[in-house]
């Protein structure tokens, strides 16, 4: 039986099954997530060992916006310059 077949069956039963098919599906699918999440995730990870790791290095976007605005404070500050040297 293709899928097809199989949702057009569910349509076909009382609404109450449909609603417990649904329940079940759905928590079925939060687990799934939930599960692929927490072995993505460094919850179980060693504190110090982190710590460690992470000592002395700057998260890429905030080195990329910090070295940014550097850049935009240096060219508006040439540009004040050479307004008042006119």
């Amino acid at each position: 039986m293709s899928l097809f077949n199989k949702i057009e069956e569910l349509q076909n039963k009382p609404k109450s099954y449909r609603k417990k098919v649904l329940v079940v599906l759905m928590i079925s699918l939060m687990v799934a997530v939930i599960l692929a999440w927490v072995s993505t995730a460094s919850i179980f990870a060693n504190p110090e060992k982190e710590r460690e790791r992470k000592s002395g290095v700057e998260y890429a976007p905030f080195t990329i916006l910090k070295e940014g605005a550097a850049n935009i404070k240096d060219i508006f500050n040439n540009a004040l310059d050479k307004i008042k040297n006119r």
